[in-house]
C-alpha cells in the first residue's frame, strides 16, 4: 500500500514460536516474512532456560510454532543462543535443530555481565563456544546436510566489559578492536 515504485519491502521478525497458529503462519507466508525462531536445541536443552510464565519448559510450543511455519511453508531460520549449558553439545544441538526442519541456524554467545568484570554462570565460556563453532563447522563440512554456511559480518560492541572473557575463564572474546570476529552478542536485557 505505501510502497513507491521499484522500492522492496523484506518484513522479518524474531519470535520464541509459542504463539505461532496456522492462521499466523499463513498471515507470515503471504506476506512474505522471514521468521526468526528462538530455539537452543533439543528439548532437554533448550527447556534449561527457556521458560513460559508458568515455569515450564517452552519447547513444546515453539515446536508446535515452527511445525505450523513448515505446514503452511513459510520461511524461517533458528537463532540459538549458546550457554554454558547447551555449548558442551554441539552435535546434539545441530543435529536436534536439523531434525525439527531447520536449514538456517544463527549461533549466537549469551555473554551475562553481572557487573565488577563478572559474568554470570551461564554466560558460555570462550574456549567452550569456539570449540563450539569448530565441531558445528565440521560437522557441516562433511557435506550432504542440507546447510549453507554464510559467515556473517564483523559488528563492533559498544557495552562489552573491559577483559571480558578473562572472567569466564579464557583468554577473551573480543580481539583489541573490541570486535566478537563474525558474530554477534547477546546480553540478559536483549543488547546485541
Amino acid at each position: 500500500k505505501y510502497r513507491r515504485p521499484g522500492m522492496r519491502i523484506d518484513n522479518a521478525l524474531q519470535t520464541n514460536g509459542t504463539k505461532l497458529d496456522a492462521a499466523w503462519s499463513k498471515f507470515l507466508k503471504a506476506n512474505n516474512f522471514l521468521v526468526g525462531i528462538s530455539l537452543d536445541g533439543p528439548k532437554e536443552l533448550h527447556d534449561r532456560y527457556r521458560k513460559t510464565k508458568g515455569g515450564r519448559g517452552s519447547f513444546d510450543q515453539v515446536k508446535r510454532g515452527l511445525d505450523a511455519l513448515l505446514d503452511e511453508g513459510a520461511e524461517f531460520n533458528v537463532l540459538t543462543v549458546v550457554q554454558r549449558h547447551n555449548g558442551d553439545h554441539p552435535i546434539k544441538v545441530f543435529d536436534g535443530l536439523k531434525a525439527l526442519g531447520a536449514t538456517h541456524i544463527q549461533f549466537i554467545p549469551i555473554v551475562e555481565p553481572t557487573g565488577r568484570g563478572k559474568v554470570s554462570p551461564r554466560t558460555v565460556l570462550p574456549e567452550q563456544f569456539g570449540a563450539f563453532l569448530i565441531e558445528v563447522f565440521e560437522k557441516w563440512r562433511g557435506g550432504g546436510n542440507g546447510f549453507i554456511f554464510r559467515p556473517g559480518p564483523y559488528i563492533p560492541l559498544r557495552r562489552a566489559p573491559r577483559g571480558l572473557g578473562e572472567e569466564a575463564g579464557g583468554a577473551g572474546l573480543f580481539n583489541k578492536n573490541r570486535k566478537l570476529g563474525r558474530l554477534s552478542w547477546v546480553v540478559c536485557e536483549g543488547d546485541a
